[in-house]
């Protein structure tokens, strides 16, 4: 069917992933004020999201069919009060992925268009499929063909596919494809193959594909070229020669602690210089291609971090030297709740003040982001259970060396005494309760608000504190032993080894030494997940 088959134009065989797309979004929205609850796409058989879904969708469709027929590369589009761009989807995955975690509820849309060329006009099986439940429309020529709204949910964290029919006219079909999802893991996507033959397919907005070719060979050969840097160390940014007759390219960057922009010289393309020192923190470049006629024609971001270098204090008996130097660097990391993105932020925030505990500088603690970190637990986000850590941690060391001030004693004491601790009581929340990492910083959560409060009456299950102490430390037990016997399943997990090591030292420090296997336990599955750490890095 094509001549000279590109990224561009290309045929796919039988059951193979069709490409190439253009794709606009994903498009995310905070949810977490109307569903406070986990929703039907991540356990089928409840209720919270439905309804909202249901108008997301009735929206979405007549957006589509108003909108959007055989868009372009570069055209604007505007869903639900947000902008965007129809962009060429690069990626070389056979399953096409959008994918973001939140803490709370949001809803995700993306948009894909691909242009099939058939040679006459029929019906042909096609098959859409995504790595977990979501909504899936497709839509030929402007008019809707298949969604599964109606359809039973197959999985909720695992591949859902389906079958049907697709009518194709004579020459070029413009198919559309929507995919939606409401969910604190706003994992979006399709991948969409036809059963019956092979498939010509391409994208509109592409031509001329020699000129756009060499606009993709620049932008796959522009890199950083190292994702951390030393501060003093040169910072090099690597683009290809760009022709100005042609097209050109436009970049400048930032660091995400401070918003003021600087341009980058790409003119002349190369390896260009940007600095050996700048301040630390985490940058963002932003490179932009245009044709000659100024017509924009892409986009991508790069990140880099600057770092200082770490001072030498190798041994165990530099370890409190160590400790302090962490310590400090953390309280050094300063936040703005109000502009530094979702509330996952908070989590990193509460950590960094909580350090100044650690240095008996508890007066220097932002009582912003204690509020807001209570707060956080108190609506039960998910992690809540991460950041109870800090807290319990600080609490017990309370016990020995009193430095909050009252307000803020009080304040932590009810978050604890109100927190849901496990599945078994009541109330709404986004938490996750069921993996691996999760269970055991519950268990230790639920365990260590009882030692500290045994007398005191946990107003969300109605039980007293000695009641938690029971049933936290049967089920870490529990957690414990199968741990030891049958090993770690998130392995070396760079997300979740330090929130599971930081909860089994809050245990294995606050935890009696009276409970000799228990302590014992503990220790090793410690010792265990240092040492696989250490053995594979």
């Amino acid at each position: 069917m094509f001549k000279n088959e590109s990224i561009f134009c290309s045929t796919s065989e039988v059951g193979e992933s069709i490409r190439p797309w253009i794709v606009s979004g994903p498009f995310r929205f905070d949810y977490s004020d109307r569903i406070k609850d986990r929703p039907f796409f991540e356990e089928a058989h409840r209720s919270a999201g439905r309804k909202e879904m249901e108008e997301v969708e009735r929206y979405t469709k007549k957006f589509v069919l108003d909108n959007i027929d055989t868009p372009t590369e570069g055209d604007l589009i505007e869903y639900k009060g947000k902008s965007g761009e129809w962009r060429f989807l690069r990626t070389p995955e056979k399953m096409h992925s959008f994918g973001r975690y939140f803490i709370a509820n949001h809803l995700g849309t993306v948009f894909a268009n691909t242009i099939i060329i058939n040679d006459k006009k029929e019906n042909l099986q096609f098959a859409i499929s995504s790595r977990n439940a979501t909504r899936m429309y497709v839509f030929v020529n402007n008019k809707l063909i298949f969604n599964n709204s109606n359809l039973k949910q197959q999985n909720d964290f695992s591949f859902e596919g389906y079958d049907f029919m697709l009518p194709l006219d004579i020459g070029e079909n413009s198919i559309t494809i929507v995919s939606m999802r409401i969910s604190r893991n706003v994992e979006l996507g399709f991948r969409l193959e036809c059963l019956d033959k092979k498939i010509h397919a391409k994208c509109s907005g592409l031509e001329p594909i020699n000129l756009r070719q060499k606009v993709e060979d620049s932008i796959n050969g522009t890199r950083v070229n190292l994702e951390s840097f030393y501060q003093g160390q040169m910072v090099s940014f690597v683009t290809p020669h760009i022709s100005n007759k042609d097209f050109y390219m436009t970049a400048k960057y930032c660091c995400m602690d401070n918003s003021e922009e600087k341009i980058i010289n790409c003119i002349n393309g190369g390896k260009i210089e940007i600095g050996d020192q700048l301040p630390l923190g985490k940058y963002q470049i932003y490179a932009d291609w245009y044709f000659s006629d100024s017509k924009h024609v892409s986009s991508e971001i790069y990140e880099f971090f600057i770092a200082a270098r770490p001072e030498k204090n190798l041994g165990y008996d530099m370890i409190d030297n160590r400790k302090k130097i962490l310590l400090e660097h953390l309280s050094r990391k300063k936040y703005n709740l109000k502009t530094d993105g979702d509330n996952a932020q908070v989590r990193t925030a509460f950590s960094c003040t909580a350090a100044l505990y650690s240095l008996d500088r508890a007066d220097e603690m932002d009582e912003e982001i204690i509020n807001a970190a209570c707060q956080y637990v108190d609506n039960r986000y998910d992690c809540s259970d991460f950041v109870m850590q800090d807290i319990l941690r600080i609490m017990f060391e309370e016990t020995r060396k009193p430095k909050l001030k009252k307000e803020t004693y009080d304040l932590f004491k009810k978050t604890i005494l109100d927190f849901k601790y496990w599945v078994d009581e009541p109330g709404h929340s986004t938490m996750w309760f069921r993996t691996e990492n999760h269970r055991m910083t519950f268990h230790i959560c639920e365990l260590l608000a009882g030692m500290l409060y045994p007398t005191d009456i946990f107003p969300n299950s109605g039980q007293n504190g000695m009641y938690h102490v029971l049933k936290g430390r049967m089920l870490l037990v529990e957690w414990l032993n199968h741990r030891l016997k049958y090993g770690i399943h998130e392995w070396l997990s760079d997300s979740y080894y330090p929130a599971m090591i930081s909860s089994l030292v809050n245990a294995y420090d606050y935890i009696s030494s009276e409970e000799v296997y228990l302590v014992s336990a503990i220790e090793q599955m410690i010792n265990f997940m240092l040492f696989s750490f250490a053995s594979n890095s």
